[in-house]
């Protein structure tokens, strides 16, 4: 793991994501018809989801887009008892803190990730969808609401927020696209591990890591540099590292 920033700068925020040779995170539906939302992969392995609870158990919270956590049975929590013994022993909480994006704070209650009390939920969403945030979790005692921006979501503002009330330094985001790229082009990813599956989905409708707006110009692209390759069945796991001179 790479040094931790120092006390005065934003948290250390990762990502980390699984993707098809061809760049997708979704693809067709299952083989029982039931279409995959945008932002919903099971197409990784059991090695990948080890993964996934190993970075978790590195942070001190999980954060990810209402789509992606509504989309299944997921609640971004840090697993079985050997991970939360393995926090522990690392000096954190058994269970890390969890955060749900939601510019129009328009949230399905009865999902898994809000009905789980294992530790707080902050649903981080906008002023003008702070209402309807709040009048859906109003039964939760153990989710907080809270508006960054107007109509659209100040993730710098949000994650300055984590750190100061929730003392987040270690924080690692799981999607979907629309998130990532909004993380990407406000300059707040400092290290990205991507698992790179063996297959090809094709199709111009299925979800990347990072969909939504882009950047309009090559010079603008984000700069990473690989400073980890591991290859574990038939899957590559990869880390990257932003580059000093990577974008905003």
């Amino acid at each position: 793991m790479p040094c931790m920033k120092d006390k005065t700068s934003t948290p250390w925020v990762m990502m980390n994501m699984a993707m098809t040779a061809d760049g997708k995170t979704s693809g067709p539906k299952e083989a029982n018809g039931f279409p995959r939302t945008p932002s919903m992969s099971r197409f990784s392995s059991k090695a990948d989801h080890r993964r996934l609870l190993q970075i978790r158990a590195t942070t001190d919270a999980v954060m990810s887009g209402r789509a992606t956590v509504e989309s299944d049975a997921i609640d971004l929590g840090p697993g079985s008892k050997h991970w939360q013994r393995e926090r522990c022993r690392h000096g954190r909480e058994a269970c890390n803190k969890r955060i749900v994006v939601s510019a129009s704070g328009r949230i399905q209650p009865h999902c898994l990730i809000y009905q789980n009390n294992s530790s707080p939920l902050l649903i981080a969403t906008t002023q003008s969808g702070l209402a309807s945030a709040r009048a859906s979790t109003r039964a939760y005692d153990w989710i907080r609401v809270e508006a960054f921006g107007e109509e659209k979501i100040n993730l710098k503002q949000c994650i300055r927020w984590l750190q100061k009330h929730w003392q987040v330094r270690r924080l690692v985001v799981e999607g979907g696209g629309h998130l990532n790229d909004a993380m990407f082009r406000e300059g707040l990813v400092d290290e990205l591990f991507l698992t790179l599956c063996p297959l090809i989905y094709g199709g111009r409708h299925h979800a990347t890591i990072a969909d939504g707006v882009g950047f309009t110009q090559l010079s603008d692209a984000y700069r990473l540099r690989c400073v980890e390759r591991k290859r574990k069945g038939r899957e590559l796991f990869l880390r990257f590292l932003r580059e000093p001179d990577g974008k905003v």
